[in-house]
C-alpha cells in the first residue's frame, strides 16, 4: 500500500506531483482543523452561553473586514511571487516578499491606531442590537482584535507566499496548530476562568498569530526558503506598481465580497437576534465541512495555473480543469446525504442549547454549494491574472445586495436573504467556465482576456 501510494505522488509532472501531495498532506491536516473548528463550537457555546457567542461571531465577522483592506497587496504579490519562482527568478522573489510585508506594515500600522482611536466612540450595544451591559466589555474585545487583526495580515505574507509556490499544506499545518491551540486554551478556561469575551478574544486572535511568528522563523531556516528571507535591503518599492496592478483588481472584488457576504451576521442580528446568528453559524459550519474539505483541493491550483499559463501548457489545464469539474459533481450527493443527516447532527453536536430549522440547513446547503461551483472557476482564473469579469459581477451585485439582503431576512427569512449570495456565485460561475474555456482555448480576446 505505502509502495502504491508513493507510485502515485510520483506520476505526472512536476507540477501534478506538487498538487498531489499538497492535496494529500492537507486532508489529514484539514480533517484535523475540521474536527477542531467542530469541537470549537460547543466548547465555546458552553464557555460563554449561545447568546454572548452570537454577539462574538458579530463583532468577530466585522473586525474580520480588516482583510479586506490590504488593497488587494497579498493576492497580487501571490500571482508575482509565483510568477518569478516560475521563471527561477529568486532574487526577484525575495524583493517581492520584503517589499510586500513593507508595504502591509506600512498600510496596517497606521490603520490599526485610526481603529483604536475610534473604537473609544463607538456605541457597539448600538450597532449590533445588545444589552447596553455589553458596552464595556465589548469595546476591550474589539481592541485586542484589532491589533491581533492589524500584526496577522503583515504575517500573512508568508502563508500566501507558501500558497504561491504550490505549498497550502504547509500553510494549513500553521493554521491547524494555531486552532488546536485556540480549542485547548477555550476548554481550559471552562474551568477556571469565568465567561468573557475578552478572554476569548485572546484565544481566538492572539494564539494564532503567535503560532505564525514562530512558524515564520522557523520557514525562513529552511534551506529552500533561506535565500527568500524578508531583509530591508530586499525591499524595491520599484515593484509596487507590478503588484498593485493585479492587486487593485482583486482588493475592489475583495470589497465587493465584503459588501455581499460579510455582512449577513449583522443583517441577521440587527433584524432578528444574535440567538439567530447563532443557528446560521451552526447550520454554515456544519454544510461548510464539505467547502473546506473541496478547498483542500482547489487551493494548489491557483499558483498551479499561474504556473501552466505562465508556460503555455494548455494540456495541462484542460485536464486540470475537468477534473475539477467531476469532483464539484461528486459533492452534489455528499451535500444531500449530509442535509438529511443535519438534524441528528446537531443534536449530537450542539445537544438542545440551539436549534436549527430544517428549511434553514437546506438553504445553507444550496448557499455553500454555490460557493464551491464559484470557486472552481474563481481559482483557476485567479491564477491566469484575468480577473476583469468578476470584478464587474462582484461590484454590480455589491451595489444593491444589503438592501435586498435586509428587506428579505426581516420580511421572509434567512432563508430567503440567503438566495442573495447564492445567485451571485451562481453568475460568477456561469460567466466564469466561459471565459476559463477561452483562456485555456487561447480564444480569449477583449474583456474576456482582461
Amino acid at each position: 500500500m505505502i509502495a502504491f501510494v508513493k507510485r502515485r505522488l510520483n506520476e505526472g509532472g512536476l507540477r501534478t506531483q506538487k498538487i498531489r501531495k499538497n492535496i494529500g498532506a492537507s486532508f489529514l491536516l484539514k480533517g484535523v482543523g475540521v474536527a477542531t473548528s467542530l469541537l470549537l463550537i460547543p466548547t465555546t457555546i458552553h464557555y460563554v452561553n449561545p447568546t454572548r457567542y452570537g454577539i462574538w461571531l458579530t463583532l468577530s465577522s466585522i473586525v474580520a473586514w480588516i482583510t479586506y483592506f490590504d488593497l488587494g497587496l497579498t493576492l497580487g504579490f501571490k500571482n508575482c511571487f509565483a510568477q518569478a519562482m516560475a521563471m527561477g527568478n529568486r532574487e526577484l522573489a525575495k524583493q517581492q516578499v520584503s517589499t510586500t510585508m513593507a508595504l502591509m506594515a506600512l498600510l496596517f500600522a497606521p490603520l490599526c491606531v485610526v481603529l483604536l482611536a475610534i473604537n473609544q466612540f463607538l456605541d457597539w450595544t448600538s450597532l449590533i442590537n445588545v444589552d447596553s451591559s455589553y458596552g464595556t466589555e465589548l469595546r476591550r474585545v474589539f481592541n485586542v482584535l484589532i491589533v491581533c487583526f492589524c500584526s496577522d495580515m503583515v504575517m500573512r505574507v508568508i502563508g500566501t507566499m507558501l500558497d504561491a509556490d504550490q505549498r497550502p499544506a504547509l500553510r494549513s499545518l500553521i493554521f491547524t496548530i494555531g486552532q488546536v491551540l485556540s480549542l485547548a486554551v477555550i476548554y481550559c478556561m471552562t474551568f477556571i476562568l469565568p465567561g468573557s469575551l475578552v478572554s476569548l478574544s485572546f484565544a481566538f486572535s492572539a494564539l494564532p498569530l503567535l503560532v505564525t511568528l514562530v512558524a515564520s522563523f522557523v520557514i525562513f531556516s529552511n534551506k529552500r526558503y533561506r535565500s527568500l528571507t524578508p531583509r530591508l535591503s530586499a525591499i524595491n518599492f520599484k515593484l509596487t506598481k507590478q503588484i498593485m496592478n493585479l492587486g487593485v483588481q482583486f482588493f475592489i472584488i475583495m470589497i465587493s465580497l465584503l459588501v455581499i457576504f460579510q455582512c449577513i451576521n449583522v443583517i441577521i442580528s440587527r433584524t432578528m437576534s444574535p440567538l439567530a446568528v447563532t443557528q446560521y453559524n451552526v447550520a454554515f459550519k456544519y454544510f461548510n465541512v464539505l467547502y473546506m474539505l473541496f478547498s483542500i483541493i482547489l487551493a494548489p491550483f491557483w499558483a498551479a495555473f499561474t504556473d501552466a499559463y505562465t508556460s503555455h501548457d494548455q494540456a495541462w489545464m484542460k485536464k486540470a480543469l475537468a477534473t475539477l469539474e467531476r469532483l464539484w459533481l461528486l459533492s452534489l450527493p455528499i451535500m444531500i446525504v449530509m442535509l438529511l443527516l443535519s438534524p441528528w447532527f446537531y443534536d449530537m453536536w450542539v445537544g438542545g442549547q440551539v436549534q436549527v430549522p430544517f428549511s434553514l440547513s437546506a438553504s445553507v446547503a444550496c448557499y455553500v454549494l454555490s460557493i464551491m461551483l464559484g470557486g472552481l472557476y474563481m481559482y483557476p482564473i485567479n491564477g491566469t491574472g484575468k480577473v476583469r469579469i468578476q470584478l464587474y459581477i462582484y461590484v454590480g451585485f455589491a451595489m444593491c445586495s444589503i438592501p435586498i439582503m435586509t428587506m428579505a431576512c426581516k420580511h421572509y427569512g434567512i432563508e430567503v436573504m440567503l438566495l442573495v449570495p447564492t445567485v451571485v456565485y451562481l453568475t460568477q460561475a456561469f460567466f466564469g467556465r466561459i471565459q476559463l474555456k477561452r483562456l485555456i482555448n487561447g480564444k480569449a480576446k477583449g474583456l474576456w482576456n482582461k
